[in-house]
């Protein structure tokens, strides 16, 4: 990827996050030029600058630049994750009664009068 192609997207990303480079600049302890040169592609900043970047603008790397992973959480949405986040908190008891309840919710949904193991297999 070329200054300029990082820069489009630093760019892109601010604008998405609506701050400005004045903003962005006093966030990170930087110039307003420093930002605008990295947006147009005259220098870069180095790599602990661009993850900061990233977060300041609410978004990963992977996300920010195209890159693609194995992990299924690309498809999942903010909500999707957040969930996900907060069940890996729970202990076995509190895992135990999500998923009693998911599950019970889950075949009501789509009308399933199975047994759990016909359940388990089918989803899993």
């Amino acid at each position: 990827m070329t200054k300029e192609e990082i820069g489009a997207v630093l760019k892109e990303m601010r604008l998405k996050s609506n701050k400005t480079q004045q903003e962005v600049a006093k966030l990170i302890g930087r110039t307003q030029q420093v930002i605008g040169h990295w947006e147009t592609g005259y220098s870069q900043p180095d790599a602990n600058t661009l993850f900061l970047l990233c977060d300041i603008y609410g978004q990963s790397i992977d996300e920010a630049f195209g890159f693609k992973t194995n992990n299924n959480q690309n498809n999942l949405s903010k909500e999707e994750q957040c969930l996900i986040k907060k069940y890996r908190c729970l202990d076995d008891s509190g895992k135990e009664t999500v998923e009693v309840v998911l599950n019970t919710q889950y075949k009501r949904c789509i009308g399933a009068d199975r047994e759990d193991a016909e359940f388990s297999e089918e989803i899993c």
